[in-house]
């Protein structure tokens, strides 16, 4: 099982074009992306960190989504007044 995935597995270095054949991804400190300035990290337990340009922009954890660094974006908002309700 040296250099593999596992019994029956190809190696890191035969995988190439559409795997079809994984289904789950579970591992501590997995890192997806196309290099190490624009990546999804999870490298923190129960926390997604999703970096641009080498710099952390958005972090999900037990709070929610949180803006680290840039802003969001959103086309208008409107609000009702005085029924609390508010359309984005």
């Amino acid at each position: 099982m040296a250099n593999g995935f596992g019994p029956g597995l190809a190696k890191a270095s035969q995988l190439s074009g559409a795997v079809t054949t994984i289904t789950s991804l579970l591992a501590t400190d997995i890192v997806i992306g196309e290099d190490a300035q624009t990546k999804i990290d999870f490298e923190t337990a129960n926390e997604i960190h999703f970096d641009a340009d080498n710099s952390e922009r958005v972090k999900i954890d037990s709070t929610g989504l949180n803006i680290v660094s840039g802003s969001l974006e959103t086309a208008t908002i409107d609000y009702t007044d005085g029924d609390l309700s508010m359309t984005i």
